[in-house]
Order: C-alpha cells, then structure tokens, then sequence
C-alpha cells in the first residue's frame, strides 16, 4: 500500500510541478525575442531560483529549530 501512496503522490506533485513550471520557462520567450535578452532573462531567473532556496533553508531550519525546543520546554514544564 505504501508503494502505491508514494507513486500517486509523485505522479500528483510533478503533474503540480509541472503546471507551475512550464508558464515560467516559457515567460522569456513571450517577454522578448531577442535570443540574448531571453538568455539573460533566463540566467537571472535561475539565480534567483537559487538565492530563493539559499533563503527558504536558511529561515525555515532555524525557525523549526526553534519552536521545537520551545514547544519541548513547554511540555516539560507543564508536567
């Protein structure tokens, strides 16, 4: 049964992952038709694809870090 779950969640969340992603790609192309301009349309889009990640990984562990120890120190306290 796990092996089911796991094949149709994947197949939903790349279905997802595609549905977002296909407009974005193609947004340079429909922004300029210059092939110079849509390569650096690209390459920006990439670093800030890469910078946005930097960012979530950076926030999203410390903060889960945090409430963790908090909510410990909360249910210790409260027994």
């Amino acid at each position: 049964m796990k092996i089911v779950y796991a094949f149709v969640t994947n197949i939903l969340l790349m279905t997802l992952y595609s549905a977002n992603n296909m407009p974005y790609s193609a947004l340079g192309a429909v922004m300029t038709g210059d092939v110079v301009e849509r390569a650096k349309l690209n390459s920006y889009r990439f670093i800030a694809a890469l910078v946005a990640q930097f960012v979530v990984v950076g926030v999203t562990l410390p903060w889960f870090s945090s409430l963790a120890a908090r909510l410990m120190t909360d249910n210790s306290a409260g027994k």
